[in-house]
């Protein structure tokens, strides 16, 4: 374990930092993550999907600062690409572990994304343009096809050679038969023979895989449990190399108590992440403050090492009702932790678990489903299901919201290339970050093809990213959001689902994010950070107060307009002043109504001047809208920040609601 650090201990200047899903892509923010260390000192940190494992393993560093953490973390893409056995492939492919009844499925998942015409390891791209360069791309797509397809052909035959062969028999009886008839039947037999070996292998394999889409859903819906599988000796998986990974980033025992929240925070950390819960269609901020979720014990034993899982059974949160508790015990069921009790890795593995790939994980709702009243306690219980928190937000740029900033949100994220754009060597060039305020108002173009199943499938496709990402893109345009934003451009071969990158392509896109972080500490730090306020830092909070108070302008003229608009069959807002008037509902006490509206009145007129200042008329576009949303019940929403030490809002470089 390292005990030395080559990072300040005390940065001059502070930070919050969103990164994006993108499985494999999340190789991109080990060192963009290390970069913005050596100048900020990480305060709020979070993400999505991959995203999540990268701002788990950066606030884990961040705990271990003084011990080497950062050190570790900049290791981290070497350490991803090492090889674990003569031709066994990467640490990184070795990750994700099938179980034994998805093993088939898996390699022909890996047998598809290994590269067909990779170019050789550590070879410039070449930026090649026009229409000949075009001409020459377009010629190579078949070729790079028919082998993809060869690819997948011999992962069939690797995962399903026992379905295959049972398959083949019929066609090479019938080929047998045929050759021992002689004369014209031995060559038409033959032909037939051969053409049932064929058809047969194929269904073969098609009912193998039909068994195997069977055995991933009963699992969890993934390949993958994140645990120990099958056909990869002792390579880490997963789970097990994640919770180890973070212990040794904070500087802690691999075999002692796992990291979590409540060590994040003693540390002056907030971690945020995102799930899905797809069983009430919702997104779910990790940690979260409800405590009515229990595990199953049994379940849970093949998601997480032991060591957590006996941290959660020692760790109940407080207030359950202990009858509640007795009878779920009886049923196997644990009560989850309350959010500063949490094992980190529970909430990363939640987060990351990329449908079909990684098996979703189940907590359980218990409720009582008697009178309340006698000791025999009656358990009503629901499974609920959590899945990759990329589904609904896999760019979470709304974390950490605040109306001004105190210190710099920044976001990483993934895009591919613009149409027009070639890799280049230099990664800085394949990073992009607005230098002005009023570049990138709007989203980019999505082009599809309007003939054939391509034209059909790119339209799906796009449909589904337009539903699980509208969210995200709109955030990224806004005037003081779209400026501490730094894109990372990926090529089709590089991140995603490409399980099996090679080594040199792993270091560019680590290097690459690298590049990106170092323009943003280039922009808001500058030269002399926290001495000479830095241009970028300075644009972005004069237009951060132009956007929130033009939001703010509208939303409480709308107010004002309707606090005081008749509504026919209801009694006017201003009546619920008079002393003798109760109210609908009786919810407060009468000196408390009072003071409500006294003050409701006093907002008026704060809404009145706003209406007549014209500043807001010129506010950066497009405009910010405010807006009620529930609140997300995590633990870190109503923890005091650690910037502040007392209010209760954190202070990122959000706007206080989301913006539309």
């Amino acid at each position: 374990m390292a005990t030395a650090t080559t990072y300040p201990s005390d940065p001059p200047l502070e930070c919050d930092v969103v990164m994006k899903g993108g499985i494999t892509s999340g190789v991109v923010y080990p060192r963009a993550v290390c970069e913005l260390a050596r100048t900020y000192r990480l305060r709020s940190v979070g993400g999505s999907s991959a995203g999540a494992i990268a701002a788990a393993a950066a606030a884990a560093a961040e705990v271990g600062r003084t011990r080497g953490g950062f050190e570790l973390l900049d290791a981290l893409p070497d350490e991803l690409t090492r090889t674990v056995g003569p031709g066994r492939g990467s640490v990184l492919l070795h990750l994700f572990q099938p179980t034994r009844a998805t093993a088939g499925l898996h390699r022909v998942l890996v047998g598809g994304m290994r590269p067909v015409d990779a170019p050789p390891a550590g070879a410039a791209p070449v930026a090649a343009r026009g229409r000949r360069a075009r001409r020459r791309r377009a010629l190579l797509v078949v070729p790079h096809a028919v082998g993809r397809a060869w690819s997948l052909a011999r992962a069939a035959a690797r995962g399903y050679l026992g379905w295959m062969l049972v398959g083949a028999v019929p066609g090479v009886a019938a080929t047998a038969l045929a050759w021992t008839a002689g004369g014209a039947a031995r060559w038409s037999g033959g032909v037939a023979g051969v053409l049932l070996v064929v058809v047969g292998a194929a269904v073969a394999v098609l009912l193998g895989v039909v068994r195997s889409v069977g055995a991933m859903t009963a699992q969890g819906y993934g390949i993958c449990t994140g645990m120990p599988g099958v056909d990869h000796g002792d390579a880490a998986a997963l789970t097990p190399w994640l919770a180890q990974t973070l212990q040794r980033l904070a500087g802690r025992a691999d075999d002692g108590p796992p990291l979590t929240f409540g060590d994040l925070r003693d540390h002056g950390v907030d971690l945020r992440m995102m799930t899905t819960n797809v069983t009430e269609h919702r997104p779910t901020t990790m940690p979260w403050s409800g405590q009515d979720l229990y595990l199953d014990r049994a379940a849970w034993a093949g998601l997480f090492p032991p060591v957590v899982l006996d941290w959660i059974v020692a760790h109940p949160p407080a207030g359950l009702d202990p009858l509640t508790v007795a009878a779920a015990a009886d049923a196997g069921l644990v009560p989850l932790p309350a959010g500063d009790d949490l094992p980190v890795v529970v909430a990363t593995r939640m987060s990351l678990s990329f449908p079909g790939l990684i098996t979703a994980v189940p907590l359980v709702h218990v409720d009582r489903n008697d009178d309340g009243h006698g000791d025999d306690v009656v358990l009503r219980r629901t499974t609920v299901w959590f899945t990759d928190g990329g589904v609904c937000a896999n760019l979470p740029v709304h974390f950490f919201d605040s109306p001004l900033a105190t210190r710099p949100t920044f976001a990483i994220d993934l895009r591919p290339f613009p149409e027009g754009r070639d890799r280049a060597a230099d990664e800085r060039e394949n990073t992009s970050l607005p230098t002005t305020w009023g570049e990138s108002t709007r989203l980019p173009f999505h082009q599809l093809p309007t003939r054939g199943l391509a034209g059909m499938g790119a339209f799906l496709v796009q449909v589904v990213e337009t539903a699980r990402g509208w969210v995200d893109e709109g955030q990224l345009v806004m005037p003081g959001n779209r400026d501490r934003v730094v894109t990372v451009f990926q090529g089709e071969d590089e991140g995603g689902m490409n399980l099996a990158m090679p080594p040199a392509t792993v270091t560019s896109l680590a290097a690459r994010g690298r590049a990106g972080a170092a323009r943003l500490v280039e922009r808001f730090a500058g030269d002399d950070p926290a001495v000479v306020p830095a241009p970028g830092w300075q644009v972005h909070r004069w237009v951060r107060l132009r956007t929130a108070t033009a939001g703010f302008a509208q939303w409480s003229a709308t107010f004002a307009h309707q606090f005081r608009a008749h509504a026919p069959g209801a009694t006017p807002f201003d009546a619920w002043g008079d002393p003798d008037r109760d109210p609908p509902v009786p919810d407060l006490e009468r000196d408390q109504r009072l003071d409500l509206l006294r003050r409701t009145r006093g907002l008026l007129d704060v809404a009145d001047a706003w209406a007549d200042a014209r500043v807001t008329d010129s506010a950066p576009r497009p405009r910010s809208r405010l807006r009620l949303v529930p609140d997300d019940a995590s633990a870190a929403s109503t923890a005091p920040s650690p910037a502040s030490g007392a209010a209760p809002a954190p202070t990122g470089s959000e706007a206080a609601t989301p913006l539309t």
